[in-house]
Order: C-alpha cells, then sequence, then structure tokens
C-alpha cells in the first residue's frame, strides 16, 4: 500500500556492480530469472547484453503500489532519487517532491474517507491481505479517476 515506505531494489550484472550497490540502502539480495516461456524485462535484457560485452551494468528500480502505477507515485520518485543525490552528491533539495508526496497523501485520504469501500480495500492491504482481481481493479479505477480529477 502507499502507506508503506519505498525501496529501492538494485540488480547487477556483475561482482564490481554488486559491490557499488552494496555501499547504499537498498534491496539486493536476489536473483531474478525470466519465468519459462516469457519474455525478459527491458532491464534484464539489457543488464544480460552489458554482461555479455563486459560492461559493468546495474539496474534500479522503486515497486509501487499497482493502483499508483497510472497516476504517478512521489514516493517512489523521491527514493530513487535520494539514491542519486547520495551517490554522486548532487545537494538536491527534495521540496518540491514532498510537496507532491504530502498533495498526494492528502487526496488519497479524502478519496478513502469518501468512499469507504476503498478505504476498506486499502486497510486490507496495509494488513498485509490481499484483494481479488475486481477488488484491485475498482481500486485502479477509482484511484485514477479520483487523482486525476484534481490534477
Amino acid at each position: 500500500p502507499h502507506t508503506m515506505p519505498r525501496e529501492l531494489m538494485g540488480m547487477a550484472n556483475c561482482p564490481e556492480m554488486k559491490d557499488v550497490l552494496a555501499r547504499y540502502r537498498l534491496a539486493r539480495d536476489f536473483d531474478y530469472q525470466t519465468p519459462p516461456g516469457q519474455r525478459p524485462s527491458l532491464r534484464a535484457f539489457l543488464l544480460w547484453v552489458a554482461q555479455r560485452r563486459a560492461i559493468p551494468a546495474a539496474s534500479l528500480w522503486v515497486p509501487v503500489p499497482f493502483y499508483l502505477a497510472a497516476p504517478g507515485d512521489p514516493r517512489a520518485w523521491r527514493r530513487m532519487l535520494e539514491f542519486f543525490d547520495a551517490r554522486f552528491g548532487l545537494g538536491l533539495d527534495f521540496a518540491d517532491v514532498d510537496q507532491g508526496i504530502a498533495e498526494q497523501a492528502r487526496r488519497i485520504a479524502e478519496l478513502r474517507n469518501r468512499l469507504p469501500e476503498i478505504d476498506a480495500y486499502i486497510r486490507r492491504m496495509e494488513s498485509f491481505l490481499g484483494l481479488n482481481e475486481e477488488e484491485a481493479q475498482k481500486l485502479v479505477t477509482e484511484m485514477a479517476h479520483f487523482l486525476s480529477k484534481h490534477d
């Protein structure tokens, strides 16, 4: 759910890049393999191509709540920017992003107050319980509709 902290995840194609990623607060202790019969993600393909050409490479991403994929997730943006700020000493000012986070949180709280059913779905996810396909689709639809009205 959107109320949980965002986790930066990283995958590297060689031990040297794994060592670089180890310096930062990110999830990296997993080995992703494309499921049989499926095409690899662009991310996995580019890491593989770089590895075959002996180019050290890494892929970074922040998973977002499925119902914020379309409207966007400023918390995820902030988490990614924090990494680049720390890695390259950019001295970024996060005021605008933080304002976007606060505004989105305010709008989602408003939606939860207006639609108890949506609030119940989010509360279930906050309790680590899942939604069925119909509930998940309703949450996506209502969230996209409500957030787009205010943009």
